[in-house]
């Protein structure tokens, strides 16, 4: 997959070689400063408070679900893409299949609220300011299979909740080219495509792509970039350069420590968690932590300590199928042939029912001294057939070995994207 030149992207904090590695940014000397208000107002009809634990509560979920499957590689996802694409397929689901999609993200809620969260979400993402932020989604549907079937309500809705394109295509290599192409163009050419072929069954294509794009609300200057080893999580060692420098806030809990580096505007933030425990894997610690806990991780902050920390440059390509993940949270029906009720999509035809195939998705971040580059990308493939089943004191956090991370929407502290770093 080709990339374009990226900006860098902060996983971990680690140590300096020595002192004058380190130096005080103007967040650590200022300690306590209040964010930016942000421009984007709650909308009415939800609980904002609710809905943002509700939404770390499935992070966590789906991350922890997705390591499971991940085997030895670095893991990155976007939550936020990936409820916003399953808020455009519950946009026309009923019954149980709806109730499971909705209560996924927020036990109880209901669609209407979730639509208006996803919205909210959206908007703020697109309305950042000093960083690069965009959030795009779109549909595609299969004219000859379902075209004079589509429901327009349905198309209303993605249209008026999610700011969706729709589009009825032939469903032939010429489309696949025209979603990979759309997917290229809003992850900034981060993620080149999303899907190889569609099959015969496919009636539609529901996609969100994310783009993030951040310098150092601080740089770091050349004096902090240091060359030094990076521990991985089997145990041998990598070549790793190193960002030093000297932040505020800190955070503890019994499981990590971390801190936190803003981007510019100070509306978003890396977030580092580092493992206290030094045989403790990046994976090991997300795979139990729960949404609860990175709250408590969140509500530790003190700015009693000056922290020392080191962070390595570092980039990647994740990707998988979420099916399984998605499965073992809570949502089931909408991927049976027989169960999946998506009438309020499409009329399906006499004898046939329409369900999801599959949950795609794809995820890049690059960071270094000049800040974070990060994109996502979800689709979700819909199909149609027949009923078959399937000086003050100091603290250190030294990222010289496996830690997690999250970049974060500092207001509110909800994760956009989560992440862990076991190899360099």
């Amino acid at each position: 997959m080709k990339h374009t030149k990226m900006a860098a992207l902060v996983l971990a904090l680690t140590m300096a070689l020595s002192v004058s590695a380190f130096g005080t940014s103007t967040y650590a000397k200022n300690a306590g400063k209040e964010m930016p208000e942000t421009k984007v107002s709650v909308p009415a009809g939800i609980n904002i408070e609710k809905m943002n634990d509700d939404y770390t509560d499935y992070s966590f979920k789906l991350m922890a679900e997705t390591l499971k499957k991940s085997g030895k590689k670095n893991v990155m996802i976007s939550p936020a893409s990936a409820m916003i694409a399953l808020e455009m397929s519950a946009a026309g689901a009923k019954k149980n299949t709806l109730t499971e999609l909705t209560d996924v993200f927020s036990e109880g809620t209901g669609k209407k609220s979730c639509q208006i969260y996803a919205k909210y979400l959206l908007n703020k993402m697109n309305k950042s300011e000093n960083v690069k932020f965009s959030a795009a989604n779109a549909a595609w549907y299969n004219k000859e299979l379902v075209g004079d079937r589509i429901k327009k309500t349905y198309i209303s809705d993605l249209k008026k909740y999610f700011n969706a394109s729709v589009q009825a295509e032939d469903f032939n290599k010429n489309t696949v080219n025209k979603i990979n192409k759309w997917v290229k163009k809003n992850t900034d050419g981060m993620v080149d495509g999303i899907l190889d072929k569609l099959k015969p069954e496919d009636i539609m294509v529901l996609a969100n792509a994310v783009a993030f794009e951040g310098g150092w609300d601080e740089q770091y200057d050349d004096y902090q970039v240091t060359n030094e080893k990076f521990k991985n999580a089997d145990g041998t060692s990598s070549k790793a350069t190193m960002l030093n420098c000297t932040e505020a806030p800190y955070f503890e809990t019994k499981k990590a420590v971390g801190f936190l580096k803003p981007y510019k505007g100070r509306k978003y933030g890396f977030l580092v968690m580092l493992p206290k425990d030094k045989k403790v894997s990046a994976k090991n610690l997300l795979s139990g932590m729960t949404g609860e806990d990175f709250r408590k991780f969140v509500k530790s902050k003190t700015y009693t300590y000056d922290v020392n920390t080191k962070l390595p440059e570092f980039k990647y390509d994740f990707d998988m199928s979420l099916v399984a993940p998605l499965k073992n949270i809570g949502v089931k029906d909408a991927f049976d042939r027989d169960l999946a009720d998506f009438s309020g999509m499409a009329t399906p035809k006499e004898g046939y029912n329409i369900s999801i195939s599959d949950v795609l998705h794809k995820t890049h971040i690059e960071l270094d001294k000049n800040g974070t580059k990060a994109a996502a990308v979800t689709a979700v493939i819909m199909m149609e057939t027949t009923g078959l089943r399937e000086p003050k004191p100091v603290k250190q956090v030294y990222c010289d070995r496996p830690f997690a991370y999250a970049i974060v929407d500092m207001e509110s502290m909800i994760p956009i994207f989560i992440g862990t770093v076991d190899n360099l």
